[in-house]
């Protein structure tokens, strides 16, 4: 489950519905909150004030209004100009084992930098 595409997603709905604009590659604004107590996924609404005209904390206000838990997302938060976005843990720790188990001893395993040369000191 790619978390980050899901919010966006969601996101891109809700400032549409709200707004009655489309504004693309909010997957990019996304951030980790400095605290775990704040969510997993935090959402600046600072970057979308100037093309909304609206102060970052009524955006972040107006946005989590209209923004409903489903089965990833278990709350939305707003705090001050940030939308947090806190997961559903059942659900993150069951796809997290379903991929383990799906891929077994190649879980974790990727492709990068293969063919290139790496220096280690």
């Amino acid at each position: 489950m790619n978390y980050p595409a899901h919010i966006a997603q969601r996101l891109f709905l809700r400032v549409k519905g709200a707004y009655g604009i489309e504004i693309e590659g909010l997957e990019g604004f996304l951030e980790t909150p400095p605290d775990p107590a704040m969510g997993e996924y935090a959402f600046p609404c600072f970057k979308l004030s100037k093309e909304l005209r609206a102060a970052p904390p009524k955006i972040a206000q107006t946005l989590a209004e209209g923004l409903e838990p489903d089965e990833h997302i278990a709350k939305v938060e707003c705090a001050g100009g940030y939308l947090n976005f806190f997961l559903n843990q059942a659900g993150f720790a069951a796809a997290v084992l379903s991929e383990v188990l799906e891929k077994g001893p190649k879980y974790g395993a990727s492709e990068e930098g293969q063919g290139r040369v790496v220096c280690i000191d």
